[in-house]
This record gives structure tokens, C-alpha cells and sequence, in this order.
């Protein structure tokens, strides 16, 4: 195991721990909670040292770097790639051709582009939505989309 995928497995069990130290506190099962290892801005050799380590999901912050990463890793079919960043609907068939799930899809338009291309690649991606209860930034909203 190299000196990366050692440190790496290292972190990645000790937050494993606090996980579960914290879901049992909670009165959660551990194993309801999921560890989305981040590796935006990180080369593919820094990707691969987390799956070797024993990470399963991969959050990416970037949709074509997060593909050239997906492409780069084929060999590792178990992994799951989260999109986790903001996405811009002209790289919705990106994301939907390629991710497994989504964080933050944040508007009609994009849910609609997103579920047209994933469905003609025959895929499902399940979202998690993001919504402005409080009204902050409202105002800027408006003024840049109109």
C-alpha cells in the first residue's frame, strides 16, 4: 500500500469513527449516515489513493472534471460519483450521463434538462434539492436573472 493510499485510509477510517461515535449519540444506526469523500481540485492519482483507501463515494465540485475522473476510474465500478456543485444547464448531460446522484439542483429549468438527458441515457439521478426559505439574496436573484 503506497505512503498516499496508507495516510489517506488513515483519515478516512478516523472520521469513519467519529461517524459513528456521533450517529450513536444521535440513537442513529452508523450505517444510515454516507461518507461523500470530496476530491475537487484533486489530480486522478489523489482519486484513485481514496477509492484504494476504502472510500466508495466520490464528490466532485466540477462536472468535467468530475467526467474525466469517472472516465479515468472506469475500472472501479463500485464507486458512487456525487455531484456536489452548483451545475449550469448547459452541463446537465454531463452530469446526467455520468454522476450517480446530485447535490443541490436548485431550479425548474435545470431538474427539466437533467431528466430529459437522463432519461435518454436510460439512467435515473436522484437529486437533492436545494430551497431559499429565508429569502436571502432574493433580491439579487431577481435583479440577475430579469
Amino acid at each position: 500500500m503506497s505512503e498516499l493510499v496508507q495516510s489517506i485510509r488513515e483519515r478516512y477510517l478516523a472520521t469513519l469513527d467519529k461517524i459513528a461515535s456521533a450517529a450513536k449519540r444521535a440513537g442513529r444506526n452508523p450505517e444510515s449516515v454516507k461518507l461523500v469523500v470530496v476530491i475537487k481540485a484533486q489530480p486522478v492519482e489523489v482519486a484513485r489513493a481514496a477509492i484504494e483507501a476504502g472510500a466508495a463515494i466520490l464528490g466532485e465540485n466540477y462536472a468535467e472534471e468530475g467526467v474525466m475522473k469517472i472516465q479515468s476510474l472506469r475500472d472501479f465500478s463500485a464507486v458512487e460519483w456525487h455531484m456536489i456543485g452548483h451545475v449550469q444547464s448547459r452541463k446537465a448531460a454531463l452530469v446526467a450521463g455520468n454522476f450517480n446522484f446530485m447535490h443541490s439542483l436548485d431550479s425548474l429549468k435545470l431538474a427539466k434538462r437533467l431528466d430529459r438527458f437522463a432519461g435518454e441515457a436510460g439512467r435515473k439521478l436522484p437529486v437533492l434539492l436545494e430551497f431559499n426559505v429565508g429569502g436571502e439574496g432574493e433580491q439579487e436573484r431577481l435583479e440577475c436573472s430579469g
